[in-house]
Protein backbone atom coordinates (compact mmCIF):
# COMPACT_ATOMS: atom_id res chain seq x y z
CA UNK A 1 0.00 0.00 0.00
CA UNK A 2 3.33 2.01 1.10
CA UNK A 3 4.57 1.78 -2.40
CA UNK A 4 1.18 2.43 -4.46
CA UNK A 5 0.82 5.82 -2.70
CA UNK A 6 4.83 6.63 -3.57
CA UNK A 7 4.53 5.70 -6.89
CA UNK A 8 0.68 7.62 -6.86
CA UNK A 9 2.56 10.67 -5.35
CA UNK A 10 5.60 10.34 -7.47
CA UNK A 11 3.14 10.40 -10.67
CA UNK A 12 1.24 13.49 -8.82
CA UNK A 13 4.13 15.55 -8.40
CA UNK A 14 5.95 14.58 -12.29
CA UNK A 15 2.29 15.73 -13.59
CA UNK A 16 2.32 19.47 -11.93
CA UNK A 17 6.13 20.01 -13.15
CA UNK A 18 4.42 19.53 -16.87
CA UNK A 19 1.14 21.65 -15.29
CA UNK A 20 3.79 24.61 -14.31
CA UNK A 21 6.13 24.40 -17.43
CA UNK A 22 2.74 24.61 -19.53
CA UNK A 23 1.29 27.13 -17.63
CA UNK A 24 4.57 29.00 -17.76
CA UNK A 25 6.74 28.36 -20.76
CA UNK A 26 8.21 32.08 -20.98
CA UNK A 27 9.13 34.26 -18.67
CA UNK A 28 6.69 37.36 -19.91
CA UNK A 29 3.06 36.97 -20.58
CA UNK A 30 3.03 37.07 -24.50
CA UNK A 31 -0.46 38.61 -24.75
CA UNK A 32 1.25 41.69 -22.75
CA UNK A 33 4.19 41.85 -25.01
CA UNK A 34 2.11 41.72 -27.68
CA UNK A 35 -0.36 44.48 -25.99
CA UNK A 36 2.92 46.60 -26.08
CA UNK A 37 3.79 46.17 -29.33
CA UNK A 38 0.34 48.03 -30.63
CA UNK A 39 1.46 51.60 -29.12
CA UNK A 40 3.80 53.54 -30.96
CA UNK A 41 7.26 53.67 -30.54
CA UNK A 42 7.20 50.47 -27.73
CA UNK A 43 8.92 47.99 -29.92
CA UNK A 44 12.28 49.67 -29.70
CA UNK A 45 11.80 50.65 -26.14
CA UNK A 46 10.21 46.54 -25.47
CA UNK A 47 13.77 45.53 -26.67
CA UNK A 48 15.70 48.06 -24.73
CA UNK A 49 14.05 46.54 -21.23
CA UNK A 50 14.12 43.18 -22.55
CA UNK A 51 18.15 43.42 -23.42
CA UNK A 52 19.53 42.58 -20.12
CA UNK A 53 17.55 39.98 -19.58
CA UNK A 54 18.34 36.14 -20.75
CA UNK A 55 14.68 35.32 -21.89
CA UNK A 56 13.41 33.43 -25.11
CA UNK A 57 11.41 37.25 -26.00
CA UNK A 58 14.67 38.73 -25.96
CA UNK A 59 15.92 36.45 -28.25
CA UNK A 60 12.96 36.45 -30.29
CA UNK A 61 13.18 40.40 -30.50
CA UNK A 62 17.06 40.10 -31.67
CA UNK A 63 15.87 37.59 -34.74
CA UNK A 64 13.23 40.65 -35.39
CA UNK A 65 16.20 42.79 -35.22
CA UNK A 66 18.48 40.85 -37.68
CA UNK A 67 20.01 43.08 -40.04
CA UNK A 68 20.27 41.16 -42.85
CA UNK A 69 16.63 40.92 -44.09
CA UNK A 70 17.53 37.40 -45.92
CA UNK A 71 18.45 35.91 -42.13
CA UNK A 72 15.04 37.62 -40.32
CA UNK A 73 12.84 35.08 -41.42
CA UNK A 74 14.62 31.76 -40.49
CA UNK A 75 16.06 33.34 -37.31
CA UNK A 76 12.53 33.82 -36.33
CA UNK A 77 11.16 30.51 -37.12
CA UNK A 78 14.57 28.94 -35.03
CA UNK A 79 12.54 31.01 -32.06
CA UNK A 80 9.10 29.80 -32.73
CA UNK A 81 10.78 25.93 -32.89
CA UNK A 82 12.90 26.68 -29.72
CA UNK A 83 9.06 28.51 -27.78
CA UNK A 84 7.43 24.63 -29.16
CA UNK A 85 10.02 22.55 -27.70
CA UNK A 86 9.47 25.14 -24.16
CA UNK A 87 5.80 24.67 -24.36
CA UNK A 88 6.22 21.00 -24.55
CA UNK A 89 8.43 19.88 -22.16
CA UNK A 90 7.39 17.06 -20.16
CA UNK A 91 4.30 17.04 -22.32
CA UNK A 92 4.37 12.92 -21.78
CA UNK A 93 4.69 13.02 -17.98
CA UNK A 94 1.10 12.81 -17.13
CA UNK A 95 0.34 9.93 -19.92
CA UNK A 96 2.65 8.16 -18.39
CA UNK A 97 2.61 8.93 -15.16
CA UNK A 98 -1.40 7.75 -15.66
CA UNK A 99 -0.19 4.29 -16.63
CA UNK A 100 2.73 3.99 -14.15
CA UNK A 101 -0.13 4.41 -11.51
CA UNK A 102 -2.64 2.77 -12.44
CA UNK A 103 -0.61 -0.43 -12.92
CA UNK A 104 1.33 0.56 -9.39
CA UNK A 105 -2.08 0.09 -7.58
CA UNK A 106 -3.17 -2.72 -9.78
CA UNK A 107 0.16 -4.59 -8.97
CA UNK A 108 0.24 -3.94 -5.39
CA UNK A 109 -3.20 -5.08 -4.99
CA UNK A 110 -2.56 -8.40 -6.36
CA UNK A 111 0.58 -8.71 -4.18
CA UNK A 112 -1.38 -8.54 -1.26
CA UNK A 113 -3.88 -10.12 -1.75
CA UNK A 114 -1.48 -12.78 -3.28
CA UNK A 115 0.30 -12.81 0.04
CA UNK A 116 -3.18 -13.22 1.68
CA UNK A 117 -3.46 -16.38 -0.02
CA UNK A 118 0.02 -17.79 0.68
CA UNK A 119 -0.69 -17.09 4.17
CA UNK A 120 -4.48 -19.01 3.82
CA UNK A 121 -6.25 -15.90 5.17
CA UNK A 122 -7.97 -15.72 2.00
CA UNK A 123 -10.89 -18.65 1.87
CA UNK A 124 -11.51 -19.41 -1.73
CA UNK A 125 -14.80 -21.83 -1.43
CA UNK A 126 -16.42 -18.99 0.49
CA UNK A 127 -14.98 -16.02 -0.98
CA UNK A 128 -14.31 -14.59 1.80
CA UNK A 129 -11.30 -12.65 3.12
CA UNK A 130 -9.82 -11.36 6.22
CA UNK A 131 -10.85 -7.68 6.34
CA UNK A 132 -7.40 -6.20 6.41
CA UNK A 133 -6.13 -7.98 3.57
CA UNK A 134 -8.89 -6.93 1.19
CA UNK A 135 -8.86 -3.29 2.74
CA UNK A 136 -5.33 -3.09 2.20
CA UNK A 137 -5.82 -4.29 -1.48
CA UNK A 138 -8.37 -1.67 -1.82
CA UNK A 139 -6.53 1.14 -0.71
CA UNK A 140 -3.64 0.14 -2.53
CA UNK A 141 -6.03 -0.04 -5.90
CA UNK A 142 -7.76 3.19 -4.55
CA UNK A 143 -4.35 5.34 -4.16
CA UNK A 144 -3.58 4.33 -7.84
CA UNK A 145 -6.27 5.14 -9.24
CA UNK A 146 -6.25 8.38 -7.61
CA UNK A 147 -2.89 8.86 -9.00
CA UNK A 148 -4.38 8.22 -12.47
CA UNK A 149 -7.21 10.51 -12.46
CA UNK A 150 -5.24 12.90 -11.51
CA UNK A 151 -2.45 12.76 -14.67
CA UNK A 152 -5.21 12.80 -16.36
CA UNK A 153 -6.47 16.08 -15.47
CA UNK A 154 -3.31 17.59 -15.50
CA UNK A 155 -2.76 15.90 -18.85
CA UNK A 156 -6.24 17.42 -20.44
CA UNK A 157 -5.41 21.34 -18.54
CA UNK A 158 -2.01 21.32 -19.84
CA UNK A 159 -2.77 20.07 -23.36
CA UNK A 160 -5.44 22.92 -23.71
CA UNK A 161 -2.94 25.96 -22.31
CA UNK A 162 -0.39 24.36 -24.70
CA UNK A 163 -2.88 24.84 -27.27
CA UNK A 164 -3.18 28.92 -26.40
CA UNK A 165 0.55 29.38 -25.80
CA UNK A 166 1.08 28.24 -29.65
CA UNK A 167 -1.53 30.86 -30.59
CA UNK A 168 0.42 33.46 -28.41
CA UNK A 169 2.97 32.86 -29.95
CA UNK A 170 1.99 32.72 -33.20
CA UNK A 171 0.52 36.34 -32.96
CA UNK A 172 3.72 38.19 -31.44
CA UNK A 173 5.23 36.54 -34.18
CA UNK A 174 3.11 37.63 -36.98
CA UNK A 175 2.97 40.96 -35.49
CA UNK A 176 6.92 40.97 -35.36
CA UNK A 177 7.46 40.14 -39.10
CA UNK A 178 5.21 43.08 -39.66
CA UNK A 179 7.42 45.75 -38.07
CA UNK A 180 10.12 47.10 -39.99
CA UNK A 181 13.87 45.70 -38.56
CA UNK A 182 14.28 49.72 -38.14
CA UNK A 183 11.74 50.18 -36.01
CA UNK A 184 13.04 47.42 -33.77
CA UNK A 185 16.89 48.88 -33.78
CA UNK A 186 15.49 52.76 -32.84
CA UNK A 187 14.89 53.58 -29.10
CA UNK A 188 12.75 56.43 -28.83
Amino acid sequence: MIVAGAISLACILASCKRLALAIAPTAFDLDMLLAALAQPGSAAKLRAGLEPLPSWERDLLEAACAEHPAARGPLMDEQVVEADWTTERWMRAPRVGASVATSAGFLCASVILIQALGAGEVDLGGMGATGSSLSLALTALALGIVGTAFCVAVHVRAQAITRQRRVAVDRLVDRLRTLQPGVLRAIS
